[in-house]
């Protein structure tokens, strides 16, 4: 025998240990979302979180091993960054695979510094998204998170940072009916007077069928362009049974043949998301949104979807449609695809 443990002392966990914990820096979110315009729109597009990362993205051969099934850019131009990792899973001697493994990933540092009970949720929910505009079924996925915090010590508020991440990423599991199955934390992101953001980064990752794979880039000219803007909760929450139904509509449709891309929206809004697919074909659209604040505002949740076909659902507004030239128009502003 190498390990002989009695399970009755497995079950104690280890030595007892107790915390006290106080909850204090939660916050009402606060954002600033500029007025809409090409100066505001270029603006945000040159912001190092939201420009393209190309140039670092080829540094690796996401080739190797034959495995990839969506590149990390898509389109004919390979400009539209795709939404997370696809694979054929690697089984020696076999052909003609068709399960695949989805792998995302979620997290905001603004949200986090300012509600790291929210921010954990987001990046939950952002996670989630991504594998669903890949083509993935919410329901199979299944979570990891990564923990990265300041020093506590026995500062029962700094301990509170961590709980309250963790409160977070628990009601969006019990709300989605799915589990984080690994982890890691690490407690010393200190140096001197500077602390890390409180920090709960979600991994999410499910099996799926190849054929239901899609990439977020505009696919053909007159494919209709829809908006699924997510509302949160009065006490800033995600909304989870909107989201639940949304995405299940998501995917039948996409095994129906008849949603052709996603794309989720985060920084800089639905412009921003639009802007992105239209660059991998080169293709405009022709788009109207109502909710002139959802433009080149933050909507954590929220998903552009194109369809060659109508789609029903009270869930979805119709805001526009794929164009042939290479003129992004957004409530009458017309840019050049190049220009952006």
């Amino acid at each position: 025998k190498i390990v002989d443990l009695s399970r009755e002392f497995l079950d104690t966990n280890g030595c007892s240990k107790s915390q006290e914990v106080k909850i204090t820096h939660l916050d009402e979110l606060k954002e600033e979302t500029p007025a809409f315009n090409e100066e505001n729109l270029l603006k945000i597009l040159s912001d190092k979180n939201v420009a393209s990362q190309k140039g670092l993205l080829e540094m690796f051969d996401s080739s190797i091993g034959a495995t990839t099934v969506a590149m990390p850019l898509g389109g004919k131009y390979q400009q539209t960054l795709m939404e997370g990792s696809v694979q054929t899973l690697p089984i020696i001697g076999a052909k003609d695979i068709e399960t695949v493994s989805l792998a995302s990933w979620g997290f905001d540092a603004e949200i986090s510094k300012q509600n790291s009970l929210l921010g954990a949720s987001y990046a939950v929910v952002e996670s989630v998204a991504k594998i669903v505009a890949m083509g993935g079924d919410y329901k199979n996925i299944r979570f990891s998170f990564q923990e990265y915090f300041e020093k506590l010590g026995q500062n029962p508020e700094k301990w509170g940072k961590p709980l309250a991440s963790l409160l977070g990423a628990y009601d969006a599991q019990i709300n989605f009916g799915l589990a984080a199955i690994g982890g890691k934390d690490s407690m010393s992101g200190t140096y001197q007077d500077m602390n890390v953001p409180p920090t709960l980064i979600s991994f999410a990752c499910a099996n799926g069928e190849k054929s239901n794979i899609i990439s977020p880039e505009f696919k053909n000219e007159g494919n209709k362009v829809y908006f699924f803007n997510h509302i949160a909760q009065e006490n800033g929450l995600p909304n989870y049974d909107a989201l639940k139904n949304i995405y299940e509509f998501i995917f039948e449709n996409i095994k129906a043949g008849k949603i052709v891309s996603v794309k989720t929206v985060k920084e800089g809004g639905v412009a921003v998301a639009l802007a992105k697919m239209s660059f991998g074909n080169r293709l405009g659209a022709d788009i109207t949104v109502d909710d002139a604040s959802a433009l080149l505002g933050k909507r954590i949740g929220s998903l552009i979807i194109e369809s060659k076909e109508e789609l029903s659902s009270v869930n979805l507004q119709l805001i526009g449609q794929v164009v042939a030239n290479e003129v992004l128009t957004i409530n009458n502003l017309q840019t050049s695809i190049l220009q952006l």
